[in-house]
């Protein structure tokens, strides 16, 4: 993903990795690779509608959609997701 993209609202499909990270109790689902050498997380922390919540369960593995702005954290793209309607099966 070019660094161009960075600050930019998107759109992104992709499978999620069968790995869920937590850390410091915020959740980073991984989106094409597998920690720490994925290409792109989606990342959930512990003030969003969806942490401890129901919808991750049963996610691994599944193609998703994902909206937000991307940005970049330790040289890697990231969307943080704050909402329901930011995540959603495909």
């Amino acid at each position: 993903m070019p660094l161009s993209m960075s600050g930019k609202r998107s759109r992104l499909k992709g499978w999620l990795s069968p790995s869920l990270t937590v850390v410091k109790e915020t959740l980073s689902l991984i989106l094409a690779g597998k920690y720490p050498h994925q290409t792109f997380t989606v990342w959930i922390p512990n003030d969003s509608e969806l942490a401890g919540g129901s919808t991750l369960a049963g996610l691994e593995g599944k193609k998703v959609k994902i909206s937000g702005t991307i940005e970049l954290y330790k040289g890697k793209p990231e969307i943080k997701i704050m909402s329901n309607d930011q995540l959603a099966l495909e």
